[in-house]
């Protein structure tokens, strides 16, 4: 049963909320414009903000979804810390877009909305304060201070599984950004 929890997990993360809401509003595929990333960010800059909030509403309720549907259904307390690295690797890389997908960041926000709602002003302070930092290079300040992430929840006294769940989260989250935090390591524009 555990196992199909988090296939559930996946499936649900892989829903591609932007590339469905780019078809339903503007007739565009999201994966040809802009970053030719499935996330809020490029559906705002390209298909709009209203589509744009529903897209990071809806991948945030993805995982809002998936952990509870875990915890439901589970007598074990770490599927739902599996479940949450599951959506994201969904969303990441989805089923649906041959292995494509967006960065994680609203479904994390999510995850954190159940796990640790504080974590959420924590951790996107400390991404703000890097993005200044970095002269506005979001996405290499949101792959490096990602890392972050477990720190803040060892520090509140979140269950080990949590923590261990969030080191994991934090390299998916990494691993999309790479090529932006590669450009700002090598001082590209």
């Amino acid at each position: 049963m555990d196992i199909l929890l988090l296939i559930i997990a996946y499936i649900l993360g892989s829903i591609p909320t932007a590339y469905i809401a780019g078809k339903v509003f503007a007739k565009k595929d999201i994966t040809k414009v802009g970053s030719g990333n499935v996330g809020t960010v490029n559906a705002i800059k390209n298909i709009g903000f209203l589509p744009g909030i529903l897209t990071f509403i809806i991948d945030a309720a993805k995982a809002v979804a998936a952990i509870a549907i875990a915890k439901n259904f589970s007598k074990s307390e770490l599927i739902p810390y599996f479940a949450s690295f599951f959506v994201i690797l969904g969303h990441n890389f989805s089923i649906f877009l041959r292995f494509k997908g967006g960065k994680g960041l609203a479904c994390l926000v999510g995850i954190l909305l159940i796990i640790s709602p504080i974590t959420i002003l924590y951790l996107f302070g400390f991404i703000g304060i890097l993005t200044l930092a970095f002269g506005k290079r979001a996405n290499a300040a949101t792959g490096i201070g990602i890392f972050i992430l477990p720190v803040l929840l060892y520090y509140q006294k979140a269950p080990i599984e949590g923590v261990i769940t969030s080191f994991f989260i934090s390299l998916l989250v990494m691993y999309k950004n790479l090529d932006y935090i590669k450009a700002f390591l090598n001082k590209e524009s």
